[in-house]
């Protein structure tokens, strides 16, 4: 009914509404994608409203300019009707009236032009100065999602130590269970089967990668039109690479070695006929520049 309505205010406040519902229930992506397209949709009215004052500034100025026009000319036709008025009795001073007329017509021109080219310069400074806010904004919020980016990685750290200790405590069942009986041996299997069923590790790995997917959705875009023949694989070590992250951590991420991380790198260094001087990592930080 808000899109309906065309009413951003409204989207943005169930945007709101639904991030905390879901963040109530423990959906911390849905939360968080929720909360992320709540300060896209409040992005784009705050750059609608700019954009609507510096349209209604320019009518404004438009139509004071208008104005002037029409007085200028109200004023000449008024100051020739005079003129010819005069013109049988005051021929020469109609000849002094008509230099001076011209004068300062001359210089109202200047003027005229004067003040055009300083609202020409004005206009260009504010235009200059919402690039360079935008810049500063664009900035920060890569700032943003690189410290969102990091705590993520924390995260998963943290989940494959516990994936870990989880595997570990599994094979010290396994082998008490060998030595086990009776009663013993099917509480083991209980517990085996406990932790089965409240382990889901590929969808906590999944996290980092479902991130990415969000937020570098315009470099992938890119990335496609300018690369259309690279893999899934090399299209997600491209925006691991884009982040910062080193070999050591990507073969963390992928369960893989820095070894096979750095064959995947030559490869991909290959498909996308790079130098080898030439770094990937600069390459694919300048990509949406």
């Amino acid at each position: 009914m808000a899109i309906k309505a065309n009413s951003e205010r409204l989207q943005i406040d169930n945007l709101e509404l639904a991030s905390e519902i879901a963040f109530k229930e423990q959906d911390y992506k849905q939360a968080y994608l929720l909360a992320h397209k709540k300060e896209l949709l409040q992005e784009q009215m705050l750059v609608k409203g700019k954009l609507e004052r510096i349209n209604e500034e320019v009518e404004v100025k438009k139509k004071l300019k208008q104005q002037a026009i029409i007085e200028r000319q109200t004023l000449i036709l008024e100051q020739q009707k005079k003129n010819k008025q005069l013109t049988i009795i005051f021929i020469s001073v109609l000849f002094s009236i008509s230099i001076l007329f011209m004068i300062f017509y001359y210089r109202r021109q200047l003027d005229i032009q004067r003040l055009e080219q300083e609202m020409i310069l004005k206009n260009k400074k504010l235009i200059e100065q919402e690039l360079l806010n935008k810049k500063v904004e664009i900035s920060t919020q890569q700032e943003q999602i690189t410290m969102h980016n990091n705590e993520l990685i924390d995260l998963i750290y943290y989940i494959k130590s516990k994936d870990k200790l989880v595997d570990k405590i599994q094979s010290m069942i396994k082998d008490v269970y060998k030595i086990a009986t009776g009663e013993t041996q099917i509480q083991l299997k209980l517990i085996t089967v406990f932790i089965k069923q409240h382990r889901d590790k590929e969808k906590k790995i999944n996290l980092f990668t479902d991130h990415l997917d969000t937020v570098e959705a315009r470099f992938y875009e890119v990335l496609q039109a300018k690369h259309p023949n690279l893999t899934k694989n090399e299209k997600i070590l491209a925006a691991y690479l884009r982040i910062g992250l080193s070999t050591k951590e990507i073969a963390f991420l992928l369960d893989s070695t820095p070894k096979t991380v750095n064959m995947a790198r030559y490869r991909l260094r290959k498909n996308l006929n790079l130098e080898t001087d030439e770094s990937l990592v600069a390459y694919f930080a300048s990509i949406l520049e």
